[in-house]
């Protein structure tokens, strides 16, 4: 822990296991006593982190497993005991250990959390519930530790002493808990911050930092925030599948979920592993041929695009005159057995989307019909379409063809108009003034004026 100070202590010696995080302003003290009380027999999962001296706490999770701060195994030591000061209790001794990668890459208390793997099962002692899901709210928490109890000169510790601390805050990766004159201190670092989950006294934090050198108040990482890598952890170091089934296992233990029993059930999360589910109902790439307990990832629904069939969930991979492209389907023996495959009919004993009546050039059609490639349906007039090629200018239409408009907001091709005929209106008759109406009267007029003009002409010498 930290000042924000780390909690660990090395042969009564205080280490500053971090970086501050927050300049939290606390009161000073000259006693700093921290005001726990000892457990006695009680807490018996809660254990010391050993190397010579007590330097750490921790606790007890799985008959293998110690739950502590990362800080706290930077380091190595030997072992770990439940009675530190009587020095006679040296195991079980330490396997290795396992310290979260977020720490060693930020420092930050979310992720201030690691496993100590013992060598040997604790049979004589029960392991405490850890925090899992989501952590509701919380007033208050019960601390155990086997830190100092006390700031200044050779303070005591290396006893298992508790006290009930309020809960100041509740962050993302953390939890704040503690006030001057009742906190966590140096060598509490990896122990438990218990509280009551639904009647049963779970751990939900891991005592990571002080928040100054007289312990006026810390916080822990929260578990419920690392339980994904909890579960990683416990799957691949703890049960991993070996063939023996691990009740205690803090992740899925498959080596009982999906244990040989003549069974295939949702309760095997990966019926890979199982050996009484269909072949490739777990991930591998190859939907299952048979039905599987749960869907599998592999498959792909009718419609959707393949390369195989065994992607397809209909085992069925296929194109089609009007679809080049490959797609899903499935078997069937009427159309009403395609109602998996939207727009889709039964062809030949499988399901194959509807082939759609295309339309030559030329050829009425309705909007939303399909033409031929490179036509359209094109509203010449009203109640009148007809599938015609698109066009902005004359020369992209064959010589017959006329590039126009119709009722459609774009050109097409379309018959040439053929041409107005020319009708000639007729002259209006030329009346001279004085001159009686009528043909033939007119036509009197004229001649004998011609005549009289005529007769006026001189003759030339």
């Amino acid at each position: 822990m930290r000042t924000v100070v780390g909690l660990g202590l090395v042969v009564g010696i205080w280490v500053t296991a971090c970086a501050p995080l927050d300049s939290e302003p606390h009161e000073s003290r000259a006693d700093a006593i921290i005001g726990g009380t000892p457990t006695g027999p009680a807490d018996p999962n809660v254990f010391a982190l050993m190397r010579g001296s007590p330097f750490c706490s921790s606790t007890l999770i799985h008959p293998r497993v110690l739950m502590t701060a990362a800080h706290c195994v930077e380091n190595s030591f030997l072992y770990v005991s439940r009675d530190p000061l009587g020095y006679y209790d040296q195991s079980p001794t330490v396997a290795s250990t396992w310290a979260h990668p977020g720490y060693a890459a930020s420092g930050n208390a979310e992720f201030d959390f690691a496993f100590v793997l013992l060598s040997a099962p604790v049979t004589s002692v029960t392991p405490k519930p850890i925090m899992r899901s989501a952590l509701p709210p919380l007033a208050n928490g019960r601390a155990v530790g086997y830190g100092q109890r006390s700031v200044g000169a050779n303070p005591p510790y290396g006893d298992r002493y508790t006290i009930n601390l309020p809960i100041t805050s509740v962050l993302p990766g953390q939890i704040r808990y503690g006030s001057p004159g009742a906190a966590i201190c140096f060598g509490d670092s990896g122990g438990p911050l218990f509280a009551d989950i639904d009647g049963v006294e779970t751990l939900v934090a891991v005592h990571s930092y002080t928040n100054d050198p007289t312990c006026g108040g810390g916080a822990g990482a929260r578990v419920d925030a690392n339980t994904p890598a909890i579960e990683d952890w416990f799957a691949a170091n703890v049960c991993p599948r070996d063939g023996q089934c691990d009740p205690a296992c803090l992740a899925i233990d498959f080596d009982c979920t999906c244990a040989t029993d003549g069974q295939c059930t949702a309760a095997c999360t990966r019926p890979e592993f199982d050996p009484d589910c269909p072949a490739h109902c777990g991930s591998d790439g190859v939907c299952a041929a048979q039905s599987c307990p749960i869907a599998d990832v592999d498959c792909r629904s009718p419609g959707a695009p393949c390369d195989r069939a065994d992607q397809c969930l209909g085992q069925r991979c296929i194109s089609d005159p009007q679809h080049a492209a490959t797609y899903c389907s499935m078997a069937c023996n009427s159309d009403a057995s395609c109602a998996a495959l939207d727009r889709s009919e039964c062809f030949q004993g499988t399901c194959r989307l509807r082939q759609e009546t295309i339309f030559t050039e030329g050829q009425a059609c309705q909007p939303g019909d399909r033409c031929i490639t490179g036509t359209q349906c094109h509203s010449l007039e009203p109640m009148r379409a007809f599938c015609a090629k698109p066009c902005t200018k004359q020369s992209e239409c064959a010589a017959d063809k006329q590039c126009r408009f119709g009722l459609s907001s774009w050109q097409a091709c379309q018959e040439k108009l053929p041409p107005a005929p020319v009708t000639l209106e007729s002259a209006t008759p030329i009346e001279l003034p004085g001159a009686p109406s009528g043909c033939s009267t007119s036509g009197s007029l004229l001649i004998g004026g011609l005549a009289a003009l005529l007769a006026r002409r001189r003759p030339r010498r």
